[in-house]
């Protein structure tokens, strides 16, 4: 159990966090409750959270693509769902996010096909991508296709399942897949 000051001060982070809606940008409990007052549920096959240890500025070029390519993902893809926190803004967020998902080093991309609570984070049905893996991708030409792939592994079910989501990664990354497949995590059965 986490003491109230870590509590409190996890709450104080996420108040200043921005959902971002389609046109609509707003608290997270906001939003919540317009979607809710609407009959909305959201509707997203999939959630994405990156973080980073550096503003978007202080990032290698690597690290600056996946976050554009996933800027693009959301603007192009209105059921996946996108978190990007930055350690240096969000500190107990994050850093309680690493211990809840056994993470060792930012940045890491974390993919589900179920909601990331970030109060009370799960490890199960989340897929961790390390940085190393991801600048790998960038290096070969790989990163965009990845992650442009990933709403459509949501949409098929390929993230509810670790044989299939294994099977669909190895066939898109061909050569480079034994060199990263230590450096992902997958936790969904």
């Amino acid at each position: 159990m986490t003491s109230p000051n870590i509590e409190v001060l996890k709450e104080q982070e996420l108040r200043q966090l921005v959902a971002f809606s389609r046109t609509i940008e707003t608290d997270p409990e906001r939003l919540r409750k317009l979607m809710e007052a609407i009959g909305e549920s959201g509707g997203y096959t999939c959630y994405i959270v990156w973080l980073i240890n550096r503003p978007f500025e202080e990032l290698p070029d690597a690290y600056k693509q996946v976050e554009r390519e996933l800027y693009l993902l959301g603007r192009n893809y209105n059921d996946v769902h996108i978190t990007i926190l930055d350690y240096t803004k969000y500190p107990t967020v994050v850093a309680d996010l690493m211990k809840a998902l056994d993470i060792d080093s930012l940045p890491v991309l974390i993919i589900s096909p179920e909601p990331i609570d970030l109060k009370k984070p799960k490890r199960e049905s989340t897929i961790i991508i390390k940085g190393g893996a991801l600048g790998r991708l960038a290096r070969h030409g790989k990163l965009q296709e990845f992650i442009s792939n990933i709403p459509i592994w949501a949409r098929l079910g390929v993230l509810k399942d670790k044989v299939r989501w294994e099977a669909e990664v190895k066939v898109l990354l061909r050569e480079i897949y034994d060199q990263i497949k230590n450096l992902i995590s997958i936790n969904i059965p």
